[in-house]
C-alpha cells in the first residue's frame, strides 16, 4: 500500500469549549492512510485494546458496538461508518458525505474523553477476543481439507501473520486467512479497516499478498477477497480473469 502521510495533532483540553473533565493534555497522532475515506488514531503512550486481535465494528452493527465503550462512543459521530479497533490504534472509515474537518476534531476530543475515563476507571476495558475464537471460523471450515492440506493451511496462516499482517496494520488496515480451497488453490482472505473500499487494495492482495503466497506455497494459485462470513467479493482483477 502506499506511503503514509502523517499529522500530528495535538489537542489540550485546556481550550476554550472544552469541559472541565478533560483538564489533561493527551497527543493523538493522526495518520492519514491510502484510502481517503479512513484515518488511522492513536494516543501517545496509550494502549486502545489490551489483546492483539483487532475488533472491527460497522455502524449497523448495533449488538456489536454496545459492547465497545470507544467504539459506542465514536459512533455517536455522525459520518462515521466503520471502526477498527487494534492493540496501539484504531482506523475510523467515514461516508462519503462527510468531511475530515469536521469529522477529525470530533474523534480526536471523544478519544481524549474515552481515555481520560478509562484512567478514572468510569468506562470498563474493552471487550477481548482471543486469537482462537478468531480463527474458529476458518478452522471449521478447513474441517473439509484432507489432512494434507493441514501443513499447507498452516503455512499459509503463517505467512500471513508474519508477512502481511504488520504491514497492512500500519496503513490502518487488517487481513484475515479465512480458508484455502485445495481443489482450487484459492485462499479467502478478509480485509479489514483502511483496505475496504481502498482502490489500491486489489493491488495489495493480488500482487502482493497473492503473489508472495504463491512464491512460498505453491499449491496456492489464486488469493481472493471475502466478507466475514466467508462469501465472495468481485473485483475488478477477478473480473477481468473470468473474461
Amino acid at each position: 500500500m502506499g506511503k503514509m502521510l502523517q499529522a500530528s495533532v495535538r489537542w489540550r483540553s485546556l481550550q476554550s469549549g472544552l469541559c472541565p473533565a478533560l483538564r489533561r493534555f493527551f497527543t493523538v497522532k493522526v495518520d492519514e492512510t491510502p484510502n481517503p475515506q479512513a484515518r488511522l488514531f492513536s494516543v501517545e503512550g496509550k494502549s486502545i485494546l489490551d489483546c492483539s486481535v483487532p475488533r472491527q465494528y460497522s455502524v449497523n452493527d448495533a449488538h456489536k458496538i454496545a459492547e465497545s465503550p470507544l467504539a459506542s462512543s465514536l459512533f455517536k459521530v455522525p459520518g462515521v461508518s466503520t471502526v477498527l479497533l487494534s492493540r496501539h490504534n484504531l482506523t475510523v472509515l467515514r461516508d462519503t458525505h462527510t468531511g475530515w474537518d469536521v469529522l477529525q476534531p470530533n474523534i480526536v476530543l471523544r478519544i481524549n474523553r474515552w481515555v481520560k475515563e478509562r484512567q478514572e476507571g468510569r468506562v470498563g476495558p474493552e471487550p477481548a477476543e482471543s486469537q482462537a475464537s478468531q480463527t474458529q471460523p476458518s478452522q471449521n471450515k478447513d474441517d473439509d481439507n484432507d489432512s494434507d492440506s493441514e501443513e499447507i493451511i498452516e503455512e499459509i496462516k503463517s505467512l500471513v501473520e508474519l508477512r502481511v499482517r504488520p504491514f497492512v496494520q500500519a496503513d490502518g488496515g487488517d487481513v484475515e486467512f479465512m480458508r484455502f480451497d485445495q481443489d482450487t488453490g484459492t485462499v479467502w482472505i478478509y480485509m479489514k479497516g483502511a483496505c475496504q473500499g481502498c482502490s489500491g487494495s486489489s493491488v495489495t492482495l493480488h500482487l502482493g499478498i497473492g503473489q508472495m503466497l504463491k512464491h512460498y506455497v505453491p499449491e496456492v494459485r489464486e488469493v481472493r477477497q471475502c466478507d466475514e462470513n466467508g462469501e465472495p467479493i468481485e473485483d475488478e482483477e477477478a473480473e477481468a480473469s473470468k473474461e
